[in-house]
C-alpha cells in the first residue's frame, strides 16, 4: 500500500507541475446510439508513464449477466 500511495503521490505532483498531458475523453458512440466506446489516454513525464483507460458502456446489458461497464 505504501508502494501505491508513493505513485499516486509522484504522478499527483507531476500533473500539478504541468507534467502531464490529459486529452479530453474520445467516445465513440456505436450505431445503436445507446452504447459507447470510451478512451481516456495520459502521459506524464515524471514518473515516464504511458497509459489509457478503455471502457465500453452497455447500459441495456442490466437484463443479462454481463455488466453494463466493461473496462
Amino acid at each position: 500500500m505504501s508502494e501505491c500511495i508513493d505513485a499516486m503521490a509522484d504522478a499527483l505532483r507531476t500533473l500539478a507541475t504541468g507534467g502531464a498531458v490529459l486529452p479530453l475523453r474520445q467516445i465513440v458512440r456505436l450505431a445503436d446510439g445507446r452504447n459507447a466506446f470510451g478512451l481516456m489516454p495520459a502521459l506524464l513525464d515524471r514518473p515516464s508513464a504511458l497509459g489509457a483507460k478503455v471502457i465500453t458502456v452497455f447500459p441495456g446489458n442490466d437484463a443479462t449477466p454481463y455488466d453494463s461497464h466493461q473496462g
